[in-house]
């Protein structure tokens, strides 16, 4: 029978293009590998050993030209392009031909040939050995290890089959796992050793197997204590690594000052703030990070100052601020930025985005469970560039203003006394509400399009549009106080944007300024004032408490009217018998002191007073005319002794004679 050789892949040398997603869409071979990552502190590298085991699986067959039977010449591999001191062997240690076929920036595709052909159902082992080198000067080389630290990518061939996945560290290593790094489903069990410590994946799914390896040994790291400020500031480094050390130090030493003046808080901290050198954020795709929890930093090994003050800007600016990213990481870029051009560098600058790229979304949909690397980094630039808006728009004192506001918990709609403590959501509803009452706008335009464009939703749009309308009808409410605040209620509501409570609220407000400007208009000829207690009651109302400002206006009016009334008796008493009955005794004295009795709130007084003068009133004509009686009858008396003594007068000093005598 004629034997045909039929070579299902021929890894020629030295090109193989494509070679790894061949094989994958091949069923004609099986491929399984056991990857083990042992790190290297005192040579600062990992090495890596792929075992991995090739068989042949395409079967031989009997056609009409002969036996047709398959055989394979090599294979290919997908390995880190960082990859350095790569040797491929066999089993017994002897050489495989091998040869790169493609590389980008992250990997590369190697092609080797077996020492012999490969039939099917055999199985070819072949051994990869290849060396990661920490390279702190490439973008690319994500792999840290030194006596403190023991940071690096792990992940497989994603092409092959089955795998397996094994760390070897030496002892004291640990993983903190404070948080996901990096991605991908990778976890390890841990078999700890006197000589070594082993993390253990075991059996994964190599085309989606990724993970980060991320371990420390807090003991080896060079502790200096920094005292800055008054401020107990531990900085932590790798061993070795003055230059970042010293590096750091100078900035934390300039700039703190400098970021503390610029915030105008409070020290936040109660203990010892952290900064250490660590490689974590760098492989989650940051610069670094703040945990307050620990109240510690993390920076990576790449020192920049607008990293730093943005991380010690977290210091004040985190979620307890504002429950949203795009407003902490905003502000913080925001007052980096200031700092760093006080240190005399040039100001750095967002770079630039567009609503218009594919990573773009609504700014308030950015949270800590979206870290998607795209969105990463189109959301940090934009919400730096809306919050440099914002400032543009209402000025560097209003944001101050607002960010006291907020670090305070006041409330973000004003009364008269000290602010209220804020009962509502912290978010974006908030500090919009913060930027245009701290900044003196009813509704900004210019801060509602940023918003409207930037950070909300279709469906917060409705929303806003209704809190717009419900805030000029609020501030409408305010004018119309003429010096009396809002009630609280009102304020409350509106501030939690509760606006159907605010609208009830500020109905029953309205109604008593109704309440207020009729017993103004009642009082005007009285030289009386509208109680201070009406217009505290009013602005401390809330809910139920709105029953007992209106209970005081009704006996505010009760009070007003019988003040009104003494006045008006007092001034329509112009008749001729209550003018004289009026003679020697003024009562505008008591009049007086009811009006100052009613402006103190005393209505008793007020009800005496004026019941006083109101008899006095009524009896003014019954005395008048009595008055009127007793003049008269003198007067009459007074006339007839007069014609007595006149008629009497002529006989004095001569006799008359009587006739009869």
């Amino acid at each position: 029978m004629t034997v045909i050789l039929v070579c299902l892949l021929t890894m020629s040398i030295p090109a193989l293009a494509g070679s790894a997603a061949a094989v994958q869409e091949n069923p004609d071979i099986d491929t399984s590998a056991a990857y083990r990552y042992r790190a290297d502190p005192s040579t600062n590298t990992v090495n890596v050993t792929i075992t991995l085991d090739v068989t042949a699986d395409k079967p031989n067959r009997t056609t009409a030209l002969g036996e047709l039977q398959y055989y394979f010449e090599g294979y290919g591999i997908v390995l880190p392009s960082k990859a350095g001191d790569l040797t491929i062997t066999d089993t017994s240690g002897r050489a495989l031909d091998h040869a790169v076929d493609y590389e980008d920036e992250w990997f590369q595709g190697v092609s080797f040939r077996f020492g012999r052909n490969l039939n099917y159902r055999e199985t070819a082992t072949v051994i990869v050995n290849f060396t990661l080198v920490e390279d702190r000067g490439s973008n690319n080389s994500l792999i840290r290890v030194n006596d403190a630290y023991i940071g690096f990518e792990v992940w497989t061939d994603p092409f092959l089959e089955e795998a397996t996945v094994e760390v070897i560290t030496p002892p004291g290593f640990v993983n903190r796992d404070r948080r996901q790094v990096g991605g991908g489903p990778g976890r390890f069990e841990v078999e700890a050793g006197d000589e070594e410590t082993r993390f253990v994946a075991g059996e994964v799914d190599p085309e989606e197997y990724w993970a980060v390896l991320s371990l420390h040994r807090p003991d080896r790291l060079v502790r200096q204590n920094l005292d800055v400020d008054g401020h107990d500031i531990l900085l932590q480094s790798w061993p070795g690594d003055t230059a970042w050390s010293d590096e750091a130090a100078d900035r934390i030493e300039e700039g703190l000052p400098l970021l503390i003046d610029a915030i105008d808080l409070e020290w936040p901290l109660d203990d010892t703030l952290t900064i250490t050198e660590s490689f974590d954020p760098t492989l989650a795709g940051y610069g670094g990070w703040y945990d307050s929890a620990a109240e510690e930093i993390s920076v990576g090994d790449q020192l920049d100052d607008q990293l730093m003050m943005h991380e010690l800007a977290h210091l004040w600016f985190g979620r307890a601020l504002f429950g949203e990213r795009w407003i902490i990481e905003g502000l913080a870029d925001l007052y980096a930025a200031e700092v760093v051009e006080a240190m005399g560098e040039e100001r750095p600058e967002p770079k630039e985005v567009s609503l218009l790229d594919e990573a773009a979304i609504p700014l308030r949909e950015w949270t800590s469970q979206t870290r998607v690397p795209e969105t990463e980094q189109w959301a940090y630039p934009a919400s730096w560039s809306v919050t440099d808006a914002i400032v543009d728009e209402i000025g560097e004192d209003a944001m101050d203003a607002v960010i006291k506001a907020a670090f305070d918990k006041e409330i973000s709609y004003l009364g008269d006394l000290d602010p209220e403590r804020s009962t509502a959501a912290s978010g974006w509803r908030r500090y919009l509400d913060l930027i245009e009452n701290r900044s003196g706008d009813v509704v900004n335009e210019e801060i509602q399009e940023l918003f409207e464009d930037w950070v909300l939703t279709r469906a917060d749009l409705g929303v806003l549009s209704r809190r717009n309308d419900y805030r000029r009808r609020y501030f409408e409410l305010v004018r119309r106080g003429d010096g009396w605040a809002a009630p609280v209620g009102v304020r409350d509501t509106m501030a939690r944007w509760a606006f159907r409570f605010a609208n009830v609220e500020m109905g029953r407000a309205e109604a008593v300024l109704d309440r207020r400007d009729s017993l103004i208009e009642l009082l005007a000829p009285v030289d009386a004032a509208v109680p201070s207690e009406l217009e505290e009651s009013y602005e401390a109302a809330g809910g139920r408490d709105m029953n007992d400002t209106e209970d005081l206006f009704d006996a505010t009016d009760v009070a007003a009217e019988q003040l009104v009334a003494s006045y008006d008796a007092l001034a329509g008493a112009n008749g001729i018998f209550q003018k004289i009955g009026a003679i020697g005794g003024d009562h505008s004295a008591d009049l007086d002191a009811a009006a100052d009795a009613f402006s103190a709130g005393d209505f008793d007084t007020v009800a005496s007073t004026t019941e006083s003068i109101n008899d006095h009133v009524d009896g003014l004509a019954r005395a008048g005319m009595i008055r009127s009686g007793v003049a008269a009858g003198a007067i009459l008396l007074f006339l007839g002794g007069g014609l007595i003594l006149q008629r009497s007068r002529p006989g004095r000093g001569r006799r008359r004679s009587r006739p009869w005598s």
